[in-house]
């Protein structure tokens, strides 16, 4: 990453946002600025298509930095950037989120996300009264991915907000079992499943 040439596009208009608002550009200085505050233990990253879309399933969400951190480490690990549905939800404000690669908590718009060849991420859901691990995962985000024929990856975080050491584990594939209307339930179990294997 050159600076220059992103000053150079910055002051001449030709810097690249996409019709959800991210902001290419910008991303990059943030990762830049994200690797001086953050050490990233990476694992399994190889499951991560070089190309072509994915449905990254990350889990459990305890803090505020899961995505971001997870962000940064396929940034890292594949240089691909992955864009995370409701990630404008969490800890910046909705615009900063859109422009590093927040999309919209809304199963149309992880669809049409995917269609794009792009890597997206989903959120598990917070457990309630504080139960430790990850939460359900949405079968909305999964019947999207499902429909398109996008590999299913579980993504487990683990860190610490305050020494910020973070471990980032990318799990195989969710296979699926069967293709009828019960196969996104499935599917998200046995992301759920695999989330509690990647974090033992």
């Amino acid at each position: 990453m050159r600076i220059s040439e992103i000053a150079r596009r910055r002051i001449d208009g030709t810097f690249l946002v996409d019709e959800w608002g991210f902001d290419h550009d910008l991303t990059r200085v943030v990762g830049s600025l994200a690797a001086l505050r953050w050490s990233l233990l990476t694992e399994g990253f190889g499951h991560v298509p070089e190309a072509g879309s994915a449905l990254m399933v990350i889990g459990p969400r305890v803090k505020l930095s899961e995505p971001f951190v997870v962000a940064a480490a396929t940034r890292e690990e594949t240089g691909r950037h992955i864009r995370v549905a409701g990630a404008d939800r969490v800890g910046v404000t909705r615009g900063m989120a859109r422009r590093l690669g927040a999309i919209p908590h809304d199963r149309r718009e992880v669809h049409s996300v995917l269609r794009t060849g792009a890597v997206v991420g989903v959120l598990c859901a917070r457990h309630r009264f504080g139960r430790p691990g990850p939460g359900p995962v949405d079968p909305a985000w999964i019947a999207a991915a499902l429909e398109l024929e996008v590999p299913v990856l579980p993504v487990a975080v683990r860190g610490h907000e305050v020494t910020g050491r973070w471990h980032v584990t990318v799990g195989a594939p969710i296979v699926d079992a069967g293709s009828g209307p019960l196969a996104a339930v499935d599917v998200s179990e046995a992301a759920a499943d695999a989330l509690v294997s990647l974090l033992e």
